[in-house]
């Protein structure tokens, strides 16, 4: 039996159907707006200067509930505060980057343990 000419003209024109529709709807999820919008919010975010609060605004919605107080207090803390003060709470370690960018003094980087803080401070504290 022979195939005639017309019968893979009906594959052929599916074929091309498909991809078209395949390759529409590839080029609308690269175009889609609101993922322009969030790389734009990225880079916006990497232009600002690393403070506790950037910090913070990241961290996960369980972990500031689970330290809030300690995150008010730390938010409350005046030049005036000693470093000890920072010793008795949990978060120690954003407490003594709170204060070495309130001081401005680099001298209080090396006593944090924790990433990111510890970068952030020795990178922007003092400079």
């Amino acid at each position: 039996m022979r195939r005639k000419r017309g019968d893979l003209l009906l594959p052929a024109i599916i074929l091309i159907i498909v991809v078209v529709i395949v390759s529409i709807i590839f080029l609308v999820q690269l175009k889609d707006p609101d993922k322009e919008v969030e790389i734009l919010d990225i880079q916006k975010k990497k232009e600002v200067s690393p403070t506790l609060r950037t910090y913070l605004d990241e961290a996960p919605q369980a972990f500031r509930d689970k330290h809030e107080t300690e995150l008010i207090i730390i938010d409350q803390l005046t030049v005036e505060d000693a470093e000890d003060d920072c010793l008795f709470l949990n978060l120690r370690n954003q407490c003594l980057y709170k204060l070495a960018v309130v001081k401005n003094d680099p001298t209080l980087c090396p006593k944090i343990e924790m990433e990111p803080y510890k970068s952030a401070c020795e990178n922007g504290v003092g400079k």
